[in-house]
């Protein structure tokens, strides 16, 4: 299926009870992904194969039961994300994470010079 803006293949694995809470916008999933039942998927989320690496052989994620997706999470290759686990807005997800586990991007760095000001 596609609608503006978004992919989501017929081939790709959907379970029942998924929530696209903000609508499709900006959503794409791989049409080898996995994705589980009662999964809570937010905004300009990627599901992505590694299509195109030429160091791994061509793999896409597979997603448990119950994970909360937050937006512009970015899960890439032939990861697991075990049941229930929380990715956090802006993640780059490419290493396995453990069921019930929280993966989030790392906080934005604010420099301030020698006298206090921004920089």
């Amino acid at each position: 299926m596609c609608f503006s803006g978004c992919s989501v293949p017929f081939s790709c694995t959907l379970g029942s009870g998924i929530c696209f809470r903000h609508g499709l916008s900006g959503i794409f999933i791989s049409g080898k992904a996995v994705v589980g039942d009662n999964c809570f998927i937010l905004h300009q989320v990627t599901i992505g194969s590694n299509y195109g690496s030429t160091k791994r052989p061509f793999a896409a994620p597979v997603v448990g039961n119950g994970v909360f997706i937050g937006a512009g999470a970015k899960i890439i290759g032939g990861v697991a994300i075990g049941a229930r686990a929380r990715i956090g807005a802006n993640a780059l997800v490419v290493e396995d994470v453990p069921e019930g586990a929280v993966c989030f991007a790392p906080k934005s760095l604010i420099k301030v010079d020698a006298e206090g000001e921004r920089t």
